[in-house]
Protein backbone atom coordinates (compact mmCIF):
# COMPACT_ATOMS: atom_id res chain seq x y z
CA UNK A 1 0.00 0.00 0.00
CA UNK A 2 1.28 3.50 -0.51
CA UNK A 3 1.34 5.31 1.97
CA UNK A 4 3.14 8.36 1.04
CA UNK A 5 -0.15 10.28 -0.08
CA UNK A 6 -0.85 10.08 3.59
CA UNK A 7 1.94 11.63 4.58
CA UNK A 8 0.81 15.48 5.11
CA UNK A 9 0.44 18.03 7.77
CA UNK A 10 -2.90 17.72 8.31
CA UNK A 11 -2.85 14.28 9.05
CA UNK A 12 0.39 13.96 11.03
CA UNK A 13 -1.17 16.83 13.26
CA UNK A 14 -4.39 14.96 14.41
CA UNK A 15 -2.07 11.95 14.81
CA UNK A 16 0.04 13.95 17.42
CA UNK A 17 -2.82 15.03 18.93
CA UNK A 18 -4.05 11.77 19.54
CA UNK A 19 -0.97 10.29 20.95
CA UNK A 20 -0.61 13.46 23.35
CA UNK A 21 -4.43 13.00 24.47
CA UNK A 22 -3.46 9.45 25.07
CA UNK A 23 -0.36 9.75 27.10
CA UNK A 24 -1.88 12.63 29.50
CA UNK A 25 -5.19 10.51 30.01
CA UNK A 26 -2.45 7.50 30.78
CA UNK A 27 -0.51 9.34 32.49
CA UNK A 28 -2.70 11.13 35.38
CA UNK A 29 -4.40 7.60 35.51
CA UNK A 30 -0.72 5.99 37.03
CA UNK A 31 0.44 8.07 38.68
CA UNK A 32 -1.77 11.13 39.32
CA UNK A 33 -1.01 14.81 38.97
CA UNK A 34 2.91 14.59 40.98
CA UNK A 35 3.77 11.94 38.95
CA UNK A 36 2.97 14.00 35.73
CA UNK A 37 4.52 16.90 37.14
CA UNK A 38 7.73 15.02 38.35
CA UNK A 39 8.25 12.61 35.46
CA UNK A 40 5.78 12.56 32.33
CA UNK A 41 6.06 16.50 32.24
CA UNK A 42 9.78 16.76 31.09
CA UNK A 43 9.34 13.19 29.31
CA UNK A 44 6.91 15.43 27.05
CA UNK A 45 8.55 18.57 26.73
CA UNK A 46 12.04 16.44 25.32
CA UNK A 47 9.59 14.70 22.71
CA UNK A 48 7.49 17.54 21.68
CA UNK A 49 11.07 19.76 20.78
CA UNK A 50 12.20 17.12 18.76
CA UNK A 51 8.78 16.57 17.15
CA UNK A 52 8.48 20.08 16.19
CA UNK A 53 11.71 20.08 14.52
CA UNK A 54 11.32 16.75 12.95
CA UNK A 55 7.84 18.59 11.10
CA UNK A 56 9.95 21.87 10.09
CA UNK A 57 11.94 19.81 8.16
CA UNK A 58 9.44 17.50 6.73
CA UNK A 59 7.32 20.88 6.14
CA UNK A 60 10.29 22.28 4.12
CA UNK A 61 11.16 18.92 2.51
CA UNK A 62 7.24 18.81 1.37
CA UNK A 63 7.47 22.61 0.70
CA UNK A 64 10.64 21.65 -1.81
CA UNK A 65 8.74 18.42 -3.74
CA UNK A 66 6.20 20.80 -4.24
CA UNK A 67 8.33 22.92 -6.29
CA UNK A 68 9.87 20.56 -7.96
CA UNK A 69 6.57 19.57 -9.51
CA UNK A 70 5.83 22.84 -10.36
CA UNK A 71 8.97 23.44 -12.07
CA UNK A 72 8.69 20.44 -14.03
CA UNK A 73 5.27 21.40 -15.29
CA UNK A 74 6.64 25.06 -15.93
CA UNK A 75 9.12 23.33 -18.14
CA UNK A 76 6.40 21.78 -20.15
CA UNK A 77 4.58 24.89 -21.19
CA UNK A 78 7.95 26.66 -21.27
CA UNK A 79 9.32 24.25 -24.38
CA UNK A 80 5.78 25.04 -26.39
CA UNK A 81 6.90 28.84 -26.10
CA UNK A 82 10.31 27.92 -27.20
CA UNK A 83 9.05 26.25 -30.20
CA UNK A 84 7.58 29.63 -30.60
CA UNK A 85 10.27 31.73 -30.47
CA UNK A 86 12.53 29.60 -32.79
CA UNK A 87 10.03 30.95 -35.30
CA UNK A 88 11.70 34.43 -35.27
CA UNK A 89 15.31 32.63 -34.96
CA UNK A 90 15.74 34.90 -38.22
CA UNK A 91 15.28 38.10 -37.15
CA UNK A 92 18.36 40.71 -35.83
CA UNK A 93 17.36 41.24 -32.46
CA UNK A 94 17.59 37.18 -32.09
CA UNK A 95 20.83 36.09 -30.60
CA UNK A 96 21.99 33.60 -32.46
CA UNK A 97 22.54 31.15 -29.00
CA UNK A 98 19.33 32.68 -27.31
CA UNK A 99 17.57 30.00 -25.59
CA UNK A 100 14.77 31.40 -23.31
CA UNK A 101 15.33 29.09 -20.23
CA UNK A 102 14.60 30.38 -16.81
CA UNK A 103 17.38 30.90 -15.39
CA UNK A 104 18.39 33.50 -18.51
CA UNK A 105 15.35 36.12 -17.49
CA UNK A 106 17.02 39.44 -17.74
CA UNK A 107 17.87 37.98 -21.31
CA UNK A 108 14.58 37.07 -21.96
CA UNK A 109 12.95 39.98 -21.27
CA UNK A 110 15.38 42.13 -23.43
CA UNK A 111 15.37 39.93 -26.16
CA UNK A 112 11.63 39.94 -26.29
CA UNK A 113 11.58 43.58 -25.65
CA UNK A 114 13.39 44.08 -29.03
CA UNK A 115 11.92 41.82 -30.64
CA UNK A 116 8.94 43.56 -29.94
CA UNK A 117 10.16 46.76 -31.88
CA UNK A 118 10.33 44.84 -35.10
CA UNK A 119 6.75 44.96 -35.41
CA UNK A 120 6.00 47.67 -33.63
CA UNK A 121 6.48 51.61 -33.27
CA UNK A 122 9.19 53.56 -35.91
CA UNK A 123 11.46 50.84 -35.63
CA UNK A 124 9.59 48.59 -37.17
CA UNK A 125 10.79 46.09 -40.23
CA UNK A 126 9.30 44.66 -43.26
CA UNK A 127 8.38 41.36 -42.61
CA UNK A 128 8.46 38.98 -45.02
CA UNK A 129 5.77 37.12 -46.05
CA UNK A 130 7.24 33.43 -45.75
CA UNK A 131 7.86 34.19 -41.81
CA UNK A 132 4.34 35.41 -41.89
CA UNK A 133 2.85 31.95 -43.66
CA UNK A 134 5.53 29.49 -41.48
CA UNK A 135 4.29 31.24 -38.11
CA UNK A 136 0.68 31.07 -39.10
CA UNK A 137 1.17 27.60 -40.02
CA UNK A 138 2.55 26.79 -36.62
CA UNK A 139 -0.45 28.40 -34.69
CA UNK A 140 -2.53 26.62 -36.34
CA UNK A 141 -0.55 22.97 -35.21
CA UNK A 142 0.69 24.37 -31.98
CA UNK A 143 -2.73 25.87 -30.92
CA UNK A 144 -4.72 22.37 -29.90
CA UNK A 145 -1.73 21.45 -27.26
CA UNK A 146 -1.57 24.60 -26.31
CA UNK A 147 -5.20 25.12 -24.87
CA UNK A 148 -5.10 21.28 -23.87
CA UNK A 149 -2.13 22.96 -21.58
CA UNK A 150 -3.88 25.54 -19.79
CA UNK A 151 -5.43 23.42 -16.51
CA UNK A 152 -1.14 22.96 -16.39
CA UNK A 153 -0.65 26.73 -15.99
CA UNK A 154 -3.46 26.93 -13.63
CA UNK A 155 -1.66 24.84 -11.17
CA UNK A 156 1.63 27.20 -11.01
CA UNK A 157 0.41 30.85 -10.04
CA UNK A 158 -2.92 33.15 -11.12
CA UNK A 159 -0.29 35.27 -13.56
CA UNK A 160 1.00 31.91 -15.04
CA UNK A 161 -2.43 31.09 -16.03
CA UNK A 162 -3.47 34.47 -16.98
CA UNK A 163 -0.37 34.78 -19.18
CA UNK A 164 -0.57 31.31 -20.36
CA UNK A 165 -4.75 31.89 -21.17
CA UNK A 166 -3.86 35.53 -23.16
CA UNK A 167 -1.20 33.27 -25.48
CA UNK A 168 -3.20 31.22 -25.94
CA UNK A 169 -6.10 33.69 -27.39
CA UNK A 170 -3.00 34.80 -29.45
CA UNK A 171 -1.64 32.08 -31.29
CA UNK A 172 -5.78 31.28 -31.91
CA UNK A 173 -6.47 34.72 -32.98
CA UNK A 174 -2.98 34.18 -35.93
CA UNK A 175 -3.92 30.44 -36.48
CA UNK A 176 -7.42 32.59 -38.13
CA UNK A 177 -5.92 34.94 -40.50
CA UNK A 178 -5.95 34.46 -43.88
CA UNK A 179 -2.58 34.13 -45.41
CA UNK A 180 -3.61 35.16 -48.46
CA UNK A 181 -5.32 38.52 -47.43
CA UNK A 182 -2.45 41.42 -47.44
CA UNK A 183 -4.89 43.54 -45.33
CA UNK A 184 -4.22 41.36 -42.25
CA UNK A 185 -0.74 42.04 -41.86
CA UNK A 186 -1.23 44.71 -39.46
CA UNK A 187 -3.51 42.41 -37.36
CA UNK A 188 -0.55 40.15 -38.10
CA UNK A 189 1.77 42.27 -36.16
CA UNK A 190 -0.28 43.70 -33.62
CA UNK A 191 -0.76 39.65 -32.69
CA UNK A 192 2.78 39.11 -32.64
CA UNK A 193 3.38 41.93 -30.23
CA UNK A 194 0.77 40.74 -28.14
CA UNK A 195 1.60 37.40 -28.01
CA UNK A 196 5.57 38.51 -27.46
CA UNK A 197 4.26 40.55 -24.19
CA UNK A 198 2.73 37.76 -22.72
CA UNK A 199 5.07 35.50 -23.09
CA UNK A 200 7.43 37.97 -21.06
CA UNK A 201 4.88 37.68 -18.26
CA UNK A 202 4.98 34.11 -18.07
CA UNK A 203 9.09 34.64 -18.19
CA UNK A 204 8.28 37.19 -15.22
CA UNK A 205 6.01 35.30 -13.31
CA UNK A 206 8.36 32.24 -13.34
CA UNK A 207 10.78 34.11 -12.00
CA UNK A 208 9.02 36.10 -9.14
CA UNK A 209 7.58 32.62 -7.95
CA UNK A 210 11.16 31.01 -8.47
CA UNK A 211 9.16 28.36 -10.59
CA UNK A 212 12.14 27.23 -13.53
CA UNK A 213 14.43 24.67 -13.82
CA UNK A 214 17.42 25.44 -11.93
CA UNK A 215 15.85 27.17 -9.32
CA UNK A 216 15.56 24.77 -6.97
Amino acid sequence: MNISKYLNKRNIMWSCLIILVYLLTHGFSLGGYDHYINNLLPEFSGMFFELFIVLLIFNKWQDREESKRKIAKEKRLREFLIFIINEFSAFKSMPEAFSFYGLNHTENQTVLNRLKSEFSGETKVNIPISFRNAFIRHCQLDIDALTALLPVAANLSEEHFKSWSRVVYYVKKSSMLNIENPEEFELFNEYIVKLLDYMRRFDRASFDNQLYHGAV
